[in-house]
């Protein structure tokens, strides 16, 4: 038995609440259960967005810098070797061919299903995937993008100097031109 009075109902210290919409005289039941759909989906997008953030960081090649690579590598460190067995029991696995999270969906909604503690673990307790992309996305949001990957310089753009372009005419014209600019300087 519960009273109130007021329309707002707290139980479970505050992790279940209930808005009373309408007066009735008769019994009122509520079933409260946990909901393991969310927890997959929320998953899923933890596991999209870490892999968004690896083809931003991925895709910049050579231009990575080391603390970009460090932010990458907790994640594949913690998935793909430490706790490796642990996820792939739970459904994520790392793809050491692309570095990608992958989430078998049913594999993790029968984890949750015979041991929801284990999987709770995994996802948000201390050594976790969600503490790792929480400490890289942090520590990413509060720098400059200049700290994950090297500023490509504006010379390169123009192929003076470019560290990508060793042959052919321009080249040839870029070599000439730095010549004949150092001996204007001398």
């Amino acid at each position: 038995n519960y009273q109130t009075a007021t329309n707002k109902v707290a139980l479970d210290k505050g992790n279940v609440s209930l808005n009373i919409n309408a007066a009735t005289t008769g019994a009122i039941k509520v079933n409260v259960g946990k909901d393991d759909s969310k927890v997959v989906s929320t998953t899923q997008k933890l596991v999209s967005s870490y892999n968004r953030l690896h083809d931003i960081l991925s895709s910049s090649g050579n231009n990575i810098t080391k603390l970009g690579t460090t932010a990458l590598n907790g994640v594949e460190s913690l998935v793909g070797k430490t706790w490796s067995a642990d996820f792939s029991s739970i459904g994520i696995s790392l793809d050491k061919n692309t570095g990608y999270l992958q989430v078998d969906s049913k594999k993790l909604s029968a984890a949750l299903e015979s041991d929801s503690a284990k999987v709770n673990n995994l996802l948000t307790g201390t050594v976790s995937l969600g503490k790792v992309v929480e400490r890289a996305s942090k520590a990413i949001e509060n720098a400059p993008a200049s700290n994950y990957i090297k500023v490509p310089n504006p010379l390169n753009s123009l192929n003076y100097g470019s560290e990508y372009s060793t042959s052919g005419w321009m080249f040839a014209q870029n070599n000439l031109s730095q010549g004949l600019f150092l001996n204007m300087m001398v």
